[in-house]
This record gives structure tokens, sequence and C-alpha cells, in this order.
């Protein structure tokens, strides 16, 4: 994790202060690193708009 990752989540918890710091911390290194989705299975990171946030789909 370097500064701006961790600047980053920073930001991500206090707009979303719902979700857990290490949510944020993945958000936030998926943002920095130029990725263009992000997949979970934490339907609440759905309603997260800064990045293409997409649910597993289970076989």
């Amino acid at each position: 994790m370097n500064d701006l990752i961790a600047f980053k989540a920073a930001e991500i918890r206090s707009c979303y202060e719902a979700f857990k710091q290490m949510d944020a911390l993945q958000l936030a290194t998926a943002i920095v690193s130029g990725a263009n989705v992000f997949y979970t299975n934490d339907e609440q990171l759905l309603q997260f708009r800064e990045i293409a946030v997409s649910p597993f789909e289970r076989a």
C-alpha cells in the first residue's frame, strides 16, 4: 500500500461510512491501479459509483 491508496481509501470511507476499512482499501487499490471493474460478492459494495462494481456469478 502507498500513500495514494491510503488517501483514496480514507476518501471512500468518508463518503461510504458503512463500508469496512478493508473494502475501502480494496476499492482504492483497484481505482489507483486503473482497474475497469471490481468484482465482489458483497452486495453493499454494489452502490459504489467511482468504478464499475460487479457481483460474482455463481456457477
